[in-house]
């Protein structure tokens, strides 16, 4: 009897067919049989994790080999960097927001906490993704909204990264004014910091007030 999804078994697997290419599922379970537990591994284990004959097995491999994308010492079979090319397709198409999204998720999940990602455009700094928690008081942050990236903690952590002739002609660009009493006094003893400490520079802001 086969074992469906429906009894609560593990799903049968596809069926070969006219629109069902037996021999490319084979191909792709050999590559996905390789992970963190098992990077390296013999024929046999290959073969076991993929109930395939040893025979099958090993023409996969080999075919793999000489694709390129698995790599022998004629005893063991690991992957190959190359490997990575099967996913670029996929992750070149995503926009940086689709790539950043699941990671905002997790790491709020993990904090209890919100999480945003921006980009510094211009002399602002414009929110491309952002998780949100449940609060009293919330902070009226969206994807979209645009602050002065010199105010606010995203900001910071972004200029202090930029080469210095960046930072340089962000610092002639902006409009840099008080916006409170605390954020203003400290953006002025930093100013010298910003030009010597680059990317530790960012330290300088940790006690200023900001939005995000």
């Amino acid at each position: 009897m086969t074992t469906t999804a429906a009894d609560g078994g593990t799903p049968a697997a596809p069926q070969a067919g006219d629109q069902y290419v037996q021999s490319l599922a084979r191909g792709l379970a050999v590559i996905r049989a390789f992970d963190t537990d098992h990077p390296l591994m013999t024929l046999t284990e290959v073969a076991a994790r993929t109930d395939l004959t040893r025979a099958t097995a090993r023409r996969f491999l080999h075919t793999l080999v000489e694709l390129g994308y698995v790599r022998t010492d004629g005893k063991t079979f690991a992957l190959t960097a190359k490997v990575l090319q099967l996913g670029y397709a996929y992750l070149s198409g995503l926009s940086l927001p689709q790539l950043a999204q699941p990671y905002l998720e997790e790491l709020s999940l993990k904090l209890g906490e919100s999480t945003s990602a921006a980009v510094l455009d211009g002399t602002d700094i414009a929110y491309i993704a952002r998780v949100t928690t449940r609060r009293i008081m919330t902070i009226g942050i969206t994807v979209g909204t645009r602050f002065p990236a010199y105010a606010t903690s995203m900001g910071r952590v972004l200029l202090a990264h930029l080469p210095p002739a960046d930072l340089k002609a962000y610092l002639a660009a902006a409009d840099i004014k008080p916006l409170t009493p605390r954020a203003w006094e400290p953006f002025r003893s930093c100013w010298p910091c910003w030009k010597q400490s680059g990317p530790r520079a960012g330290a300088c802001w940790t006690r200023s007030w900001s939005w995000a």
